[in-house]
Order: structure tokens, then sequence, then C-alpha cells
């Protein structure tokens, strides 16, 4: 993948940085945008009151969970997968959808509807016959796919996954198609990090610039190919705004991400996004109807025991490090002193006027070192 190239750091005229930065209220979508306060699942209107119904836990249970992991509170933990999930995948929340994907993708990228939500498992005739499953596959008005991924750990191989992702879909595509020109629609794989990504120039990374855009160009030139799999991803990691500090949808996105699962209300320098007060209005827990809740919960009981089961193995694997690099310490240390206790034997053998091939014999050392020990002695 050496032409796949991030042209969204460096300002370069190379394609178009991936700001997708709406302006003003709710800007960050075209059609669609409006007024993104919706009603959250569940059916509760925009003017009920967020503040009249403070039941945080309504339903709920804590649970004993991985350190990394957020018990629930009043609103879902957007970073999340169930949280995520119960927001964004959600068919009536699709104008939080639009607003998600239009804060992140290319100004000309941009979405006006979303006409079909897809299966968010492939089949084993995806490709090589591997199965996969996503957080969220969707089809923009204009046939294009946006393939959403909420990813909480780093991982092993994850831009690799993306774009084998991407070329499934991408591949399916051309399957209904008679040929190559019969206007194949790109694919666009939206990831929303927890973590920040490795760079070349770590100066071009900020709050300000925490989204990634990564596509075919022509290595020499710098030029463009046409849009066919582009891979998007924003690091919340690297956004260290405070709300007094955020000026635009965007900016209010990002900041409800990292603090959904532990906020008590939308403070009030965000009020003037109404992406970030429909977002607010459909974290909220008091308004998942009860078929909604039992469905999240049950996300949340699956995700709690990776997340359980990721610790211990992590905590497994640290300990069983420990014990191999104690165990090859002690090694090591045997290993020198034994070596130590030879050549103290063979230097005074050698002093007493023994041959180098007898001190060779009863020392445990090679010829070669002996005769090397008896030269540093005389000298």
């Amino acid at each position: 993948m050496k032409n796949f190239k991030n042209d969204s750091a460096g300002g370069k005229a190379v394609g178009q940085k991936c700001e997708g930065k709406g302006s003003g209220n709710g800007s960050g979508t075209e059609a669609g945008s409006g007024d993104m306060r919706g009603s959250a699942s569940g059916g509760r209107n925009v003017g009920q009151s967020r503040g009249g119904d403070r039941r945080a836990n309504a339903g709920g249970r804590r649970r004993t969970a991985a350190k990394s992991t957020v018990v629930p509170g009043r609103y879902v933990d957007l970073t999340l997968d169930a949280g995520f999930k119960a927001v964004f995948a959600d068919r009536s929340n699709k104008a939080l959808l639009i607003g998600l994907l239009n804060v992140l993708l290319p100004p000309e990228a941009r979405v006006k509807d979303i006409v079909e939500y897809l299966d968010r498992e492939t089949g084993p005739d995806f490709l090589d016959g591997k199965s996969t499953r996503m957080d969220l596959v969707c089809r923009g008005e204009d046939s294009r796919t946006f393939i959403v991924e909420m990813q909480r750990r780093p991982e092993n191989a994850f831009f690799e996954r993306c774009v084998y992702y991407g070329a499934g879909v991408y591949h399916t595509g051309l399957l209904s198609r008679e040929t190559y020109e019969d206007d194949l629609k790109a694919v666009y794989i939206v990831g929303i990090l927890n973590y920040s990504l490795p760079h070349e120039d770590e100066s071009l990374w900020s709050s300000d610039n925490i989204v990634s855009c990564y596509r075919f160009i022509e290595s020499r030139t710098g030029e463009v190919a046409p849009d066919t799999i582009l891979c998007i991803f924003a690091e919340l990691e690297r956004f260290n705004k405070s709300a007094a500090e955020c000026v635009d949808d965007r900016d209010a996105l990002f900041w409800l991400f990292r603090h959904s699962g532990v906020m008590e209300e939308l403070p009030e320098e965000l009020r003037h996004s109404s992406l970030a007060e429909g977002v607010t209005d459909a974290c909220e827990l008091a308004g998942f109807s009860a078929d909604k809740r039992i469905l999240y919960e049950k996300d949340m009981v699956t995700e709690l025991d990776l997340a359980l089961q990721y610790d211990y193995a992590r905590a497994e694997g640290l300990a069983e490090g420990k014990a191999i690099g104690e165990a090859r310490g002690r090694a090591e240390g045997e290993a020198i002193g034994e070596a130590r206790e030879k050549s103290a034997i063979a230097r005074r053998m050698l002093e007493d006027g023994v041959p180098a091939e007898t001190v060779a014999k009863y020392s445990g050392l090679k010829e070669d070192e002996v005769r090397e020990l008896a030269k540093n002695t005389q000298s």
C-alpha cells in the first residue's frame, strides 16, 4: 500500500485535507442538518427537559468491570461499542449519523442522506471465505458506502483490516455490475479511535488536527486517483480541548466522545451546537425504550466480558514475561558467576606453570580462551 497516502495533515495541494468542518450551528451536514436534536431512541421528544429526569442508573446495575471500562452513568459512553451503536446505529437517529460523517469526511464527500442500513456481518463468500462483523454499515443517497467503526483499543494490523473491509465491500459492488466502468461507488472506512496513531511528523497533529485521510495517489506527482477505498481516522486521544475551547460541531462532537460516559449534563459552552445537543439527547439512558435498554445492556455485558478477558490475558502475559525475565536473569547470573570461577581457577593454574592444554582440560575453558587468559596474565 505504498501509494495509499495520508493527505490530511500536511496541507499539501495533493488531494484535500480531511477537514469536513462545519460552519455555524449544525453545518457539519448539508441536507439532513437542520436541528440535530431529533428524538432520542425510545420516543422522548426534543422539548422534554433533560434536567427534569436524572435517573442516572435507571434499570441498570453496576457491574465489576475491567479497569479500562466505564460503569454506565446518566449517558452512554460513546467510546464503547455498545454506546456507539445505541446512538449512531439507531435508525431514528439518522440525522446524527449524517452529522457524524460530515464532520469527518472531506468537504467534497459529505453526505446528504442515508438511504440504506446494510448488514453489519459479511458472509463467508466475502473475499477468501472469512466472515467479518462491523459496527455500522450504511449507504448514502449516491450509493457510496460508509463503514463506521468505533475502536477503543489499539490492535495489530488495524489499518490492514480496514482496507480488507473496504475491499470486500467494493468487491461486492463490482459483482452487481457488468464491467469495471459501470460507475463503481467509493467505499469510506471511518474509524473513531480512542487512541492515537504514530505519524512521521508528530508536530502536524494537535487538537485541531486529529483526523487523517488515506487515499490512493501517484507517488511521484502526488496526483490523486479517483475515489475507490478511503480510510478516515479520528484520533480522540489527541483532542484535549475544554468545553469552553470548542468552537464548532466538530469540536463539540469530539468533546462528547471523550466525556459522554462521565458527564452529568452537556456543558453550557457546547449548547451552540445542535449536533452536540442531539447526540446528548440520544445518549441519555433514561430515554431508551425498554427493548433498546435490554439490547444495550446485552451489548454492554458482552463488551465488558471481552474487556475482562483482554485485561486478564494481558496480566497473564505480563506475569509470564516477568517470570521468564527473572528466570533468564538468574540463569545469566549463574552463567556469569560460573565463567568467572573457571577463569579464576585457570589463572591460578597458569601462574603455577601448568600447561595451557592441561588448564583447559581441568578448568572447563576452551584452549584458545586459556591462551588468551595467559596473555592477559603475563601482561
